[in-house]
């Protein structure tokens, strides 16, 4: 039977067929659309998720500063061991350690490892102060937009007049985070000279404290002499 034979005979008006035809090829064909578009989503490669590292990378930089503790007294279990600068190998300077502060790595072009506490920030300040400007390695250990500048001031002879320095006590300012420490370092300058005041700002970064310069110098307050009345607000910090 033909088309129009079967329209004939059913009665149904041919315009109207041809409508209802259309219509329901036209939803079969949004029904099959629809259907590979979802397969289509459902079986594309994930969006890839960030790496371990790039995790990581955010926490560190969202992460919040923790009040460390105050140290009111100097940190216990702590060596003084004899350091002389190959710039000066005459003239050597007594320096902290701990197997609990750090450092933890020693080798012959720098020191590092320190706990993330004021007593591995206090230690790290006194080595990192002292060996400043040995090698790029060591270097590294100072941050900031006076990195350079400061490396050239210390390649100078830190002694005074054949005097050599030494670390005699140290105060923490303020209140000390687990980001950042601010140390108040009395350094001695021979018998014959009062000793003078290095306020050093040490930051958590790279996975250790590193001292901050922010100008030529790393010592944020002006190194002047400390009387001895004042000097009796120091905590003792030194070989004894």
């Amino acid at each position: 039977m033909s088309f129009s034979e079967w329209e004939d005979s059913t009665g149904i008006d041919r315009r109207k067929l041809i409508v209802i035809v259309i219509s329901a090829v036209a939803a079969g064909a949004a029904i099959v659309l629809m259907a590979l578009m979802l397969f289509n989503k459902n079986t594309s490669p994930a969006q890839a998720a960030p790496s371990p590292a790039e995790t990581t990378g955010r926490d560190a930089a969202q992460e919040a500063a923790q009040p460390l503790e105050a140290l009111v007294a100097p940190p216990a279990n702590v060596t003084w061991s004899p350091y002389a600068a190959p710039s000066t190998p005459g003239a050597a300077i007594s320096l902290p350690s701990s197997p609990e502060y750090g450092p933890t790595v020693t080798t012959n072009t720098y020191v590092g490892g320190y706990e993330r506490s004021s007593a591995g920030a206090l230690v790290a300040a006194t080595q990192i102060v002292t060996r400043f400007g040995v090698s790029p390695e060591q270097n590294a250990y100072v941050i900031g937009p006076g990195t350079d500048e400061a490396l050239e001031r210390s390649r100078q002879d830190t002694s005074v007049d054949g005097e050599q320095n030494s670390f005699q006590g140290f105060k923490i300012l303020g209140q000390p985070t687990n980001q950042q420490v601010l140390i108040d370092l009395l350094i001695g300058r021979g018998a014959r000279f009062q000793p003078s005041a290095c306020t050093l700002d040490l930051r958590w970064s790279d996975g250790d404290w590193r001292i901050y310069a922010p100008t030529s110098d790393v010592c944020l307050s002006v190194q002047q002499a400390v009387s001895p009345s004042d000097s009796a607000s120091y905590v003792q910090w030194g070989p004894g």
